[in-house]
């Protein structure tokens, strides 16, 4: 398993995106108080493009690029 996940790391590392594409996270049923809102609270979703209001249903988790950069600061 181990050697496929790197495999699978090598090949994503080669693919070419457009860097300023948002990662979202879209919803089949919305449980809003069950799984919205705390995922709006997470650290890890981009505050600035994700409002923080109940009234909002939208979380970004950033570009692909800031994700990249995440990635490799860990």
């Amino acid at each position: 398993m181990e050697d496929l996940r790197k495999q699978l790391s090598n090949t994503v590392d080669k693919l070419e995106f457009d860097p300023m594409v948002h990662i979202e996270i879209r919803f089949k049923e919305l449980k809003y108080d069950e799984v919205i809102w705390p995922l709006q609270q997470d650290p890890l979703v981009d505050r600035l493009r994700t409002p923080q209001t109940r009234a909002s249903i939208r979380i970004v988790l950033g570009t692909i690029d800031e994700l990249r950069s995440k990635k490799s600061q860990s």
